[in-house]
């Protein structure tokens, strides 16, 4: 957004399968309830944020060290954008899930993603216990779905499932069918650190179904990204749902 707050729009190369590039445009949409910019914080508060020498947030490792702001923590990762998934978890009437952009893939070579989850979650005890879950990441037509399972309504456990269709595969655990593509994995180790838990996840099966673009998470709200028909259709050319399975 440029000073007299009107919409940026940035143009961005992208090169499908077939080898023609194609324009993508990433609109920043205007927000009443957009948080203040962390770009205009005073230069020494990256360090000791926005409340004054010894703010909240703000503690000392068991080495003494002196930590930086919780809070300028947060506005400094507001500014990266994320994709959003709903990581399902749990089987028949006992399933739960949540909604996450901390996942990112960790190794082609084997198949494999990390997913970040905060041990304080309801999700994580049925995610360790069942060692798997889904990974469904999902398109800008669906974020009422997002919502759902990030508790909006007061929404816990199966109820976070709602009207949409899910399907299944290799472990049994939901798949939503309307997703970009979902992964369904294995829980190949879980590494606790502090507040959260590193999940690795070995995929197991893939499903790929999709013509739209991505949800994306931005600055504490979502955004779409925005691009022609025919730029989706030349990077996803399919009729029907793609699955692979590992064996």
């Amino acid at each position: 957004m440029d000073s007299n707050n009107n919409v940026v729009k940035r143009t961005v190369m992208v090169v499908s399968n077939g080898g023609e590039a194609g324009h993508l445009v990433v609109s920043e949409i205007t927000s009443p309830t957009l948080p203040a910019s962390s770009h205009a914080m005073p230069a020494n508060d990256f360090f000791v944020g926005r409340k004054g020498v010894t703010p909240d947030g703000c503690g000392v490792t068991a080495q003494g060290e002196e930590e930086v702001c919780s809070e300028a923590f947060r506005d400094a990762m507001r500014d990266l954008a994320g994709g959003v998934t709903v990581v399902t978890v749990g089987k028949g009437d006992d399933i739960t899930g949540f909604t996450a952009t901390a996942v990112n893939s960790l190794s082609a070579n084997p198949p494999r993603v990390i997913v970040c989850i905060s041990k304080g979650s309801s999700s994580f005890t049925p995610l360790d216990s069942n060692r798997s879950f889904a990974v469904n990441i999902i398109g800008s037509g669906d974020q009422a779905i997002a919502d759902q399972f990030a508790g909006k309504g007061g929404l816990k456990g199966a109820q976070r499932y709602g009207d949409a269709e899910w399907t299944t595969m290799y472990s049994g655990t939901p798949i939503l069918s309307a997703s970009l593509a979902a992964l369904d994995c294995e829980v190949d180790e879980v590494i606790e650190r502090y507040d959260h838990a590193i999940v690795i996840g070995r995929v197991r099966a893939i499903r790929i179904f999709s013509r739209q673009t991505p949800l994306v998470y931005w600055q504490g709200g979502y955004q779409q990204l925005v691009s022609s028909p025919e730029l989706i259709g030349g990077l996803r050319n399919c009729s029907g749902p793609k699955a692979v399975q590992y064996p």
